[in-house]
């Protein structure tokens, strides 16, 4: 992966049915260690709250789980 990353993320993206993105809302990036999807000690992550709709959203991956 190539920093800084471009995503978009919208309503296609939810992960249970019938959820809508609306409101504020933490948005979580991660880069994982291990392969696994939960998070473990050592992953690199950063969080961003943002409302639904925003765009030019920049997450700053500036931690270590459980760090």
């Amino acid at each position: 992966v190539k920093f800084p990353y471009s995503f978009k993320i919208g309503q296609e993206n939810t992960m249970m049915p019938g959820s809508v993105f609306e409101g504020e809302m933490t948005l979580t990036a991660r880069i994982d260690q291990d392969g696994d999807a939960r998070s473990s000690p050592d992953d690199l992550e950063g969080t961003a709250t943002i409302t639904a709709g925003d765009e030019q959203v920049e997450i700053v991956i500036d931690h270590r789980v459980g760090g």
